[in-house]
C-alpha cells in the first residue's frame, strides 16, 4: 500500500502576480500625486496668506497713524497735514498728546518706500525731513507703495493707498511666488479749532 498524501496546493500564476503589481503601482502613484498636489497647494495657499497678511498689516498701522491727524487743510493750508512725497512717500502731522489742538508736543511721522521695505518714521522734524528716531520695517514684502492725496481735499479728508506686494520681491509674480495688491482710502478726522 501506497500511504501517500495527495495535496491541493493553489498558488499564482506568473500572470497573476504580475496584474497585482501593476495595479498596487497604479493605487501608489495615485495616492502619492495626491498627498504631493496638496502639499504643493498648501504651500501655495501658505504664501499667498503671508504675503496678504503682510501688506495687512501696512494699511492697519497707516491707517491708525492717519486717525491721529487733526485738522482740515482746507482751514490750515495745503501740505500741513498730509504730505505725499514722489508717490513713495506719505506723511502725516500726527496729534501726540491727543488734545485735539495743534501744540508743542504734534510732530511728523511718516512712511516710506525704500527698496522693498516699508519703513516707519514714528518722529520727524517736517514732512520731508529726516527721522529723528531708527526707523522701523514694517514689511520687506512690498514692491509699490502709491499714496494719493484727494486733488480737492477740502471736499473730503482722505488719502487713498494702493500696496502691491509679493512673497519674494526680487522675482517675477507666478504661482510660486504670489503677488496681492489692496486698495484703501484713508479717511482723516476733520477738525479744525479756533
Amino acid at each position: 500500500m501506497n500511504n501517500r498524501k495527495v495535496f491541493n496546493i493553489s498558488s499564482f500564476t506568473l500572470v497573476e502576480v504580475l496584474i497585482a503589481l501593476f495595479l498596487l503601482s497604479i493605487i501608489a502613484l495615485a495616492i502619492g500625486s495626491i498627498k504631493i498636489f496638496s502639499n504643493y497647494q498648501l504651500y501655495s495657499a501658505g504664501r499667498r496668506a503671508d504675503t496678504q497678511n503682510s501688506i495687512s498689516y501696512c494699511i492697519d498701522h497707516i491707517t491708525k497713524e492717519a486717525s491721529r491727524v487733526v485738522g482740515n487743510e482746507a482751514v490750515m493750508g495745503a501740505n500741513n497735514l498730509v504730505s505725499v512725497i514722489a508717490s513713495t512717500r506719505v506723511s502725516f502731522y500726527v496729534d501726540a498728546d491727543g488734545d485735539g489742538r495743534n501744540s508743542a508736543a504734534d510732530h511728523w511721522a511718516f512712511y516710506r518706500l525704500f527698496g522693498n521695505q516699508l519703513l516707519y518714521c514714528p518722529n520727524a522734524a517736517s514732512a520731508g525731513g529726516n527721522c529723528s528716531v531708527a526707523e522701523e520695517t514694517l514689511s520687506d514684502k512690498i514692491i509699490t507703495f502709491t499714496p494719493v492725496k484727494q486733488a480737492n481735499f477740502s471736499t473730503g479728508n482722505f488719502v487713498q493707498l494702493t500696496m502691491v506686494g509679493r512673497w519674494n520681491p526680487a522675482a517675477a509674480a507666478s504661482q510660486d511666488n504670489p503677488q496681492m495688491t489692496m486698495h484703501v482710502a484713508i479717511g482723516l478726522p476733520s477738525v479744525s479749532t479756533n
